[in-house]
């Protein structure tokens, strides 16, 4: 993981992009492509899709419990009994959340709607409404970086 920071900083300096959006990205993709490799296999063997939305929703959680929250349980404790701590800037998490939760529920309508008139989330005989969904969850990804990255190059 050190290794993974120590790139994304030194990818971060050479661009002359925030160094925060940068671990971000980097980051999201260093643990995201093995839930995505673990799902698509389930997704493989199995007659449904829902193993595989399971497996994913469940490694996402336990990846965003584990990063943030026991990171931040330390952090407290840490300043509960040395009276030290770290100060977390909030300035530019507010607006994330809420571009990150846009996000979600987007991509939520977009698997109500491939459930609807597809006849499921993933998969399917029609490659158009494949290219469709592709292109729509891509953008979503792209649209949240972009976003950010206005908004940290505002501050």
């Amino acid at each position: 993981m050190m290794l993974v920071l120590e790139y994304s900083k030194l990818f971060a300096c050479s661009t002359g992009l925030d160094g925060y959006l940068t671990s971000l990205c980097v980051l999201s993709l260093c643990i995201s492509v093995p839930d995505l490799i673990a799902s698509w296999h389930a997704a493989t063997l199995s007659k449904y899709a829902d193993n595989a939305l399971v497996a994913l929703n469940a490694t996402v959680s336990v990846n965003v419990h584990l990063g943030v929250g026991l990171s931040w349980l330390l952090m407290s404790a840490n300043y509960y009994v040395l009276g030290s701590g770290n100060y977390i800037n909030s300035e530019k998490v507010n607006g994330q959340i809420f571009i990150y939760m846009l996000c979600y529920i987007l991509m939520i309508i977009i698997l109500y709607l491939r459930r609807r008139f597809v006849g499921g989330e993933l998969g399917g005989n029609n490659k158009l409404w494949k290219w469709i969904s592709f292109s729509a969850i891509v953008f979503l990804w792209i649209f949240f970086i972009g976003i950010n990255l206005y908004i940290l190059k505002l501050r």
